[in-house]
């Protein structure tokens, strides 16, 4: 009975335990239960979203205000108080037209935000901080984006195509065919309107597509409100596709302060191929220059640069005064292949010292395609072996017209030898002579001795 009594004792106090331990977890469990519900509702009653901050523009200047709006939308059911902060770097100096800004539930709030523009600010849209929101332990992060103007420009494209021009504005095109000549002059302009240079100034023109192109010019200094051009040059590839082709366009340079320029243009060159061409692409003379009589050898190369196969092809090579008329006839060439063809011919002996021009040109189904010239020089000739000595041709002789003497005269005797130029008149002068030492002898010595 005592053992009875003793169990059931300890029974009673077991149950009792377990019920103030059971009363003890159901308080807990409600107390973390009411805690989790009232996060819930505290979280689904403050929501909002804060838009990123886009400050300046295109045409923005250094050392000038930019402002704009931030925009704060209240998404909960209930009015919320927003605070605001942020990471910007002291120079540009941040400023909230207002702070700690009620938002009424499902509405929303302009908050102006300004910056000062420092000097030194690269051109372009650049991320300068972020914009920190709180409200009732809830925080949004907004992005704070400045846009500068370039001061460093890209003002002009020039595009000359196998000698036509045109200025392209940026997305522009302009149409070309394969083999053309392509020129383009891009002019920088330097738009501060103070005292300020641009130096170290690089500008690129590429193209990732077939026309191959990837080129550069290195400027040292632009100077305020001044130009300079640059001019690059390449050629429309033979075998290009008709397709059309972007050309981009970038310049980058630093000014005096530390901030780097940045432009970009880009121009299309839109590729017409016709249903039918054959292109010369090179015609050669070996040797260029000759004496009369000399053998030379022509080589020209055609390419079917059109859209179609050929398969009626000619070529001609002209030139009258060096006795050429020669044709090749009958050859088939596929699109985007090409031939060779190579005539040797003899410069005639007889021919003149100068420069011949040498015409060959393409024809397809016997209409003409293309054409192009080439330059012999022909020196003098050398002289021949003849071992006879030159001629000297003797000039003309001039008539000489009679000459009249006076009645009564005779005209004299030319071309006879005289009495006083004969042996026997100096003899008989001697003679003379010697009679007259000897007369005088005689009278000086009768008179004086």
């Amino acid at each position: 009975m005592k053992k009875i009594l003793i169990f059931v004792l300890f029974a009673a106090l077991l149950i009792a335990t377990t019920s103030v331990h059971a009363l003890e977890f159901k308080s807990l469990i409600s107390d973390a239960v009411s805690r989790s519900f009232t996060q819930k509702d505290i979280s689904q009653a403050v929501s909002f979203t804060v838009s990123d901050l886009e400050l300046g523009s295109n045409d923005q200047r250094r050392k000038q205000t930019a402002t704009a709006n931030l925009k704060i939308t209240n998404t909960g059911s209930d009015d919320i108080t927003v605070a605001l902060s942020s990471n910007a770097a002291s120079l540009y100096a941040l400023q909230f037209s207002q702070n700690n800004i009620n938002v009424p539930s499902n509405q929303s709030v302009d908050v102006s935000v300004s910056v000062t523009v420092p000097d030194d600010q690269d051109s372009g849209r650049k991320s300068i901080g972020t914009i920190t929101a709180a409200a009732s332990g809830v925080t949004r992060t907004s992005n704070i984006y400045l846009t500068t103007k370039s001061e460093l420009v890209i003002s002009r494209v020039k595009v000359n195509v196998d000698g036509k021009s045109s200025s392209l504005d940026d997305g522009e095109d302009v149409d070309a065919e394969p083999g053309d000549e392509v020129i383009l002059t891009v002019t920088l302009k330097n738009e501060y309107d103070e005292s300020i240079d641009i130096e170290d100034i690089t500008l690129t023109v590429e193209s990732d597509s077939d026309l191959d192109l990837d080129d550069d010019a290195d400027i040292s200094r632009i100077k305020d409100n001044d130009k300079d051009d640059s001019e690059f040059s390449f050629t429309i590839p033979r075998d290009i596709d008709e397709d059309d082709y972007d050309i981009d366009i970038t310049v980058d340079g630093e000014d005096e302060n530390g901030a780097n320029h940045e432009d970009d243009y880009t121009i299309t060159i839109n590729i017409d191929k016709k249903s039918h061409e054959i292109s010369i692409v090179r015609t050669t003379l070996s040797p260029s220059r000759i004496s009369c009589g000399g053998r030379v050898s022509l080589k020209t190369l055609v390419e079917n640069t059109g859209n179609n196969d050929e398969d009626n092809v000619a070529i001609e090579i002209i030139n009258s005064e060096l006795n050429l008329e020669e044709y090749f006839t009958g050859l088939n060439i596929d699109e985007a292949d090409d031939i060779e063809k190579t005539l040797t011919f003899n410069v005639p002996s007889s021919i003149e010292a100068g420069n011949y021009n040498i015409e060959v040109t393409s024809y397809y189904d016997n209409k003409q395609s293309d054409v192009s010239v080439v330059t012999l020089y022909v020196d003098t000739c050398a002289a021949t072996n003849n071992t006879s000595a030159p001629t000297t041709p003797t000039p003309p002789t001039t008539p000489t017209p009679p000459v009249v003497y006076p009645t009564g005269t005779s005209a004299p005797s030319y071309g006879t030898q005289g009495f006083m130029n004969t042996t026997g008149y100096i003899v008989l002068l001697g003679i003379a002579a010697l009679v007259f030492i000897i007369i005088i002898i005689v009278l000086l010595v009768k008179f004086v001795f």
